[in-house]
């Protein structure tokens, strides 16, 4: 898998924890990000999508819990 499917694969999870009330966090980052030199939507999305795939390489890397 490429890492632009990675990301593609990885947008509805980003899209259900910025409605969740379990990620306030995620949210507030994505708010952040659209402020952020007028950054639109699908850009944020795509930039939390990467950093959610990051983590996950590296607790498979690190055999740890998310």
């Amino acid at each position: 898998m490429e890492e632009t499917d990675l990301i593609t694969a990885l947008i509805p999870a980003i899209k259900d924890q910025l409605k969740s009330k379990d990620t306030p966090y995620v949210k507030k980052t994505f708010e952040r990000l659209i402020k952020l030199d007028d950054t639109d939507d699908e850009e944020a999305i795509k930039m939390l999508a990467l950093c959610l795939a990051d983590e996950t390489n590296r607790m498979f890397i690190d055999k740890r819990n998310f």
